[in-house]
């Protein structure tokens, strides 16, 4: 089973399901091929909503903890295995949390 992405005229973009299985006649010869698609959009805008809210802040859009971890680690282990470097810059923002309850999630869901 693939998952294709297309572009339409429009530009718009649109996921496909594709199924393909061969068709082997009673002797084992093969026949054909035999297949179905389906239109699966919804469901992976669904997917990508659910990832982004899974590790995105909603009021920024920056990396949560959860996805900083994870790219935090990721950098290290590459660096090591290469033996290169990175560099972390650390911002401490006086009063975000001010900020972020007075402009706040119902905020950024009307974005």
């Amino acid at each position: 089973m693939t998952c294709p992405r297309i572009c339409t005229k429009n530009g718009s973009e649109q996921w496909i399901e594709h199924v393909c299985k061969q068709v082997f006649d009673g002797a084992g010869e093969f026949r054909s091929v035999r297949g179905s698609l389906r239109d699966i959009t919804y469901r992976r805008l669904a997917e990508q909503k659910v990832h982004f809210l899974t590790n995105r802040d909603t009021l920024t859009g920056l990396p949560n903890r959860v996805l900083f971890t994870e790219l935090l680690t990721q950098s290290i282990l590459h660096a090591e295995s290469s033996r290169d470097s990175f560099a972390l810059l650390f911002l401490d923002l006086d009063n975000l949390k001010t900020v972020n309850e007075s402009l706040g999630h119902t905020q950024a869901t009307n974005c």
